[in-house]
């Protein structure tokens, strides 16, 4: 009798769990910072926002820190609060030490929330001042786990849950039902797309509904009224698009795909849509003007990035405010691409700068960070009295381009889908030749790269499974393995995109132009990655025609896995490129492509220096002689 009732509690807790899952987080990940943060008298707060999923039930914050240079003074505190809720008061010893701080499920929120590590001084003044010393945060080992229950209800809670950042459902099912190959390739893509521009990254498409965290089916019944989305609510939801016929499902799918859904049941039609938000990913200066306006003397850095052409001028351009009571001595350093900072002092109260951001010849990602520090005109207050505002203001920020009419072929697309993602992919034919499930999967999770990169879900594209049924003029991106691949499709690429007629990253054909003792240090990199790409770039009556496909049997669906998940994209140019994993090789530079010298040609280079400089070095004993000599 006992074991029957320990089975019982057993099987009553699996139930009670079933739904829930633990999640965690480094606040390195979360905050987006590289570095640990010092806490001191000129920067006494770090804060972040995190997306949660609806049904976070509770969060614990492991917190990891150090005395700075200076050591905490007694009486000061650490105080982690989240969105303007009560704080938890930490008052260590000065010493390394970690704190295990529980958050409530009642201050926590589907959505943005806002989590607050402050460093306040003695009892009598909670601002520190210099001589209260400071804590460094170890923002890799501290962490934020969250227990999270996974029961949708709504499609407002879908929309969240889709939304939640590192939370988000990423691995999902897509069933064809009753979808001839071509719709169901459309259909796949749609969502695929939807889903990496709603969470930031791509998601994983796996073959089987048992062991994916949401479903997608499909239902055609002649007998329904009209297009519509249903979702089947609980802990492993199911989307299910309805129509009469299949394009009533292609439908609701386009609205699934490039509309937030904001619906508080578990039906939508179009006419319930049509209003909707577009979906659409970050731009590259998003929250800067809250981020560079902390109360706080130094800020943490502004960290971001902005895709622009190999050629042109890109630069950053900026206003600031410095109000009367910041001392003009206040600074704002810049950087791009991780190189020194450039300081810009702020010596007026109204600040513009200009910063250029030099081309690279390598990849169309510019990283820059922005990061301000401030100085009191009072020398001897030391803090930024509540009220006061921030030491400094943005009033505009952007990102000036110029290049795109330079830029053609890969060195364009890779900058952000163009032509194919221009106006939500009007004017663009996709097309899948692809003869398995896993081959399709593999090319849905590729279109949705391509996606994330442009900002916005193709949804205006016509799929398909043929070139020839693409609409006339349209601009053609064609995913397959190269042996199912039109022959007409073919026409016009670079000798170099057929299979073996040019090598990869990593391949042995290169070392052949190593020098020797190069190529005995690279013989035994035999471990390279599986799957070699070639993406080609030609045109076909006046449109481009761009084709993703594997060098060989076998290459084309862990090269369309690389391609979506890593950053081979960036990298892009020219009319032909390889690529493995992360790394890509430039087979054909075209027109407007990248600066990269050919390495091949850089052993005869040098070759060529060493002769001149031996010639210019013969001519001169040469001239030496004879202006010495006299006839005998």
């Amino acid at each position: 009798m006992a074991r029957f009732f320990l089975i019982c509690i057993l099987i009553l807790t699996g139930m009670g769990l079933a739904g829930q899952s633990l999640a965690q987080e480094s606040l390195r990940t979360l905050s987006n910072m590289e570095r640990d943060q010092t806490l001191d008298w000129s920067n006494p707060e770090l804060g972040f926002d995190v997306m949660l999923p609806p049904g976070a039930s509770a969060a614990t914050l492991t917190l990891y820190a150090e005395p700075g240079q200076t050591l905490p003074a007694p009486g000061t505190i650490l105080v982690v609060s989240m969105n303007d809720q009560p704080g938890v008061v930490v008052a260590p010893r000065p010493e390394a030490f970690s704190a295990r701080i529980d958050l409530p499920a009642a201050h926590l929120r589907a959505g943005k929330n806002h989590i607050r590590i402050g460093f306040e001084g003695n009892m009598d003044s909670a601002c520190p001042i210099k001589s209260d010393g400071a804590w460094q945060v170890d923002l890799a080992r501290s962490r934020f786990d969250l227990s999270v229950s996974a029961n949708i209800a709504s499609f407002e809670a879908l929309e969240d849950w889709l939304s939640a950042g590192q939370w988000a459902l990423d691995r999902v099912s897509i069933s064809q039902g009753d979808l001839d190959e071509a719709h169901f390739a459309a259909l796949g893509a749609l969502i695929t797309q939807g889903l990496a521009v709603r969470a930031g990254r791509v998601p994983q498409i796996v073959a089987a509904d048992g062991i994916a965290g949401l479903d997608f089916k499909v239902r055609i019944n002649p007998a329904l009224a009209g297009a519509a989305m249903a979702l089947r609510p609980g802990v492993r939801p199911v989307v299910e698009f309805q129509g009469r016929n299949q394009e009533d499902v292609l439908t609701m799918a386009r609205l699934f795909a490039g509309r937030i859904i904001r619906v508080k049941g578990t039906r939508a039609i179009p006419a319930m849509l049509a209003g909707a938000a577009m979906i659409q990913g970050p731009q590259a200066l998003d929250d800067i003007e809250k981020i560079l306006a902390q109360p706080a003397w130094d800020t943490r850095p502004y960290v971001n990035t902005v895709r622009a052409p190999h050629h042109g001028l890109t630069r950053l351009v900026v206003e600031m405010e410095r109000p009367d009571w910041v001392s003009p001595n206040s600074a704002v350093l810049i950087s791009i691409d991780g190189q020194k900072p450039i300081k810009k002092r702020l010596k007026n109260q109204i600040n513009h700068f200009t910063i250029p951001m030099k081309r690279k010849s390598a990849t169309v990602v510019r990283a820059f960070s922005i990061e301000h520090q401030g100085q009191p005109v009072d020398g001897k207050n030391h803090c930024v009295q509540s009220g006061a505002g921030a030491p400094a203001r943005v009033l505009s920020a952007r990102i000036e381009t110029n290049g795109y009419e330079s830029a053609q072929g890969l060195s364009r697309f890779a900058i952000d889908g163009a032509p194919f993602a221009i106006s939500a992919g009007e004017g663009a034919a996709i097309i899948f030749t692809t003869q398995s499930d896993a081959q399709l999967r593999a090319a849905w999770r590729a279109m949705a790269r391509v996606a994330l990169i442009s900002g916005t879900p193709l949804t205006g594209a016509w799929y398909g499974r043929s070139p020839r049924l693409a609409p006339q003029g349209a601009a053609l991106m064609v995913f397959g393995p190269r042996h199912q691949l039109a022959s007409d499709m073919l026409n016009g690429l670079p000798q170099v995109f057929a299979t073996g007629a040019a090598a990869g990253p990593g391949d042995y054909e290169r070392r052949q132009y190593r020098p020797t003792i190069a190529r005995a240090a690279f013989a035994a990199d035999t471990d390279l990655p599986a799957g070699l790409g070639v993406a080609g770039w030609t045109e076909r009556n006046g449109q481009p025609v761009l084709v993703m496909t594997g060098d060989a049997p076998g290459d084309y669906i862990p090269a369309m896995q690389a391609f979506a998940d890593g950053p081979a994209l960036d990298f892009f140019a020219g009319r032909v490129v390889r690529w493995r994993a992360g790394l890509v090789e430039i087979n054909d530079i075209g027109g407007g492509g990248a600066v990269a010298p050919a390495k091949k040609n850089r052993m005869g280079l040098l070759f060529l220096i060493a002769g001149l400089c031996l010639s210019g070095l013969w001519i001169r004993i040469w001239q030496r002689l004879y202006t010495n000599w006299t006839p005998a």
